[in-house]
């Protein structure tokens, strides 16, 4: 333990230049998670929540016989949609002035003929427009399409099986427009009741946080993982290697300076992470889920140290893995939005684990399996630092301060 002690002592003493910058990534981890959180809740849905679709339809071709009412009165008969989707009928010019003005979430533009379209198989195109201003709402509705869409298909699929059959066996009764109707007739009839068909379940589309908090701790969590450059002088240059040479002299292994100089960087980033999830609200039970963040950092950090020749060259390297489990993790697009694979991979992120671990100091459930990974992977990556130290010193190659 004297070999981590001295460990500990010589990089709080190497790290003492770095105190501003230490300081500066401080008030950024101050700042940065609360404004990103607020931000990106409000960027995602105004005031940061979700108040449900609005879908404006429109028939560009509409005349007297009132398509467009009547299919609006079909689709709001749908039982199971109202709960998260109203269907309003208006022309096509009032509906994009309704878009524009944030009055509803998106319009649908019907071509002529639409209905007929759809009785006959042909299944003419429409037109969806969105607004920037609200991409969640806007992602969902494309959803909603692409899902309708689908059921579509599958309908004249089975349409198009039944008039195969209708004319293969030589049906004269009924007719062939009639057969269409009641083909059509007895598919909206079963897709009014499709609500036995599925359980409804409200989700997130930041999981089980709030979108303040998902991205607030998603921030918390990266920012550490860049401290790599000011942690460099803790486990790089030639005056660091020349000191391990001569404990190594005396019987002392350069592994205990590493695990040293991996506390000492654990105990100065703990107030980076600890200090912003106090502000958050999470106290002092945010104490030990921020010391785990921590150490895990810190053995990130000084695993790019000790593998880099430059402070440049370290930062680069923690950078780039660090970024991409931002984005894996959900943190930069919600999980809800990220391509299907990218979906299935959240969960296996450390950034995702380390974000849950620090919620829990925010009255979310305790991850357990999560939290243990977490201290797993830290425990995991400290001994792979000491043990590329302990080479890096054996060869003589300390880089250069």
């Amino acid at each position: 333990m004297s070999g981590v002690g001295s460990g500990f002592r010589l990089a709080l003493c190497r790290l003492r230049g770095q105190a501003a910058l230490l300081a500066l990534l401080l008030v950024l981890a101050l700042l940065l998670p609360v404004g990103a959180g607020a931000l990106l809740a409000s960027a995602l849905s105004p005031e940061g929540g979700f108040a449900g679709l609005t879908v404006a339809l429109a028939d560009e071709g509409a005349g007297e016989d009132g398509a467009t009412r009547r299919l609006t009165a079909a689709l709001i008969s749908f039982s199971g949609t109202e709960g998260y989707c109203q269907w309003v009928a208006m022309e096509p010019d009032e509906a994009r002035a309704a878009l524009e003005a944030g009055e509803v979430t998106a319009v649908l533009l019907l071509p002529e003929g639409f209905l007929d379209s759809v009785l006959s198989g042909e299944n003419l195109p429409v037109t969806l427009l969105t607004s920037r201003a609200r991409p969640l709402e806007s992602w969902l509705v494309q959803w909603l399409g692409q899902s309708v869409s689908r059921m579509l298909a599958a309908a004249q699929a089975g349409i198009y099986t039944v008039s195969e059959r209708y004319y293969a066996a030589g049906v004269t009764e009924p007719g062939e427009e009639e057969m269409l109707l009641q083909v059509n007739l007895a598919y909206l009839g079963w897709v009014s009741g499709r609500e036995e068909l599925y359980d409804s379940v409200t989700v997130s589309a930041t999981g089980t946080l709030s979108v303040t908090h998902h991205y607030a701790l998603s921030v918390l969590a990266y920012l550490p993982l860049l401290a790599a450059p000011l942690l460099y002088p803790a486990f790089g240059g030639d005056e660091l290697a020349a000191w391990h040479r001569r404990r190594r002299a005396v019987g002392l292994s350069p592994v205990s300076g590493a695990l040293g100089a991996v506390a000492a960087s654990a105990a100065l980033l703990l107030p980076l992470v600890w200090l912003p999830l106090a502000a958050l609200g999470g106290g002092l039970d945010g104490l030990l889920p921020a010391a785990f963040t921590a150490w895990t950092a810190a053995a990130y950090c000084g695993l790019c140290a000790v593998l880099a020749r430059s402070a440049g060259a370290a930062g680069l390297m923690a950078f780039l893995p660090a970024t991409l489990a931002l984005v894996l993790a959900g943190g930069v697009l919600p999980p809800a939005l990220l391509p299907r694979g990218l979906q299935e991979m959240v969960s296996l992120c450390p950034l995702t684990w380390a974000r849950e671990t620090l919620a829990a100091a925010l009255d979310y459930p305790v991850p357990w399996p999560r939290t243990l990974a977490l201290a797993a992977l830290a425990a995991l990556l400290t001994a792979v630092t000491a043990l590329c130290f302990r080479m890096r010193v054996d060869r003589g190659e300390g880089a250069a301060a």
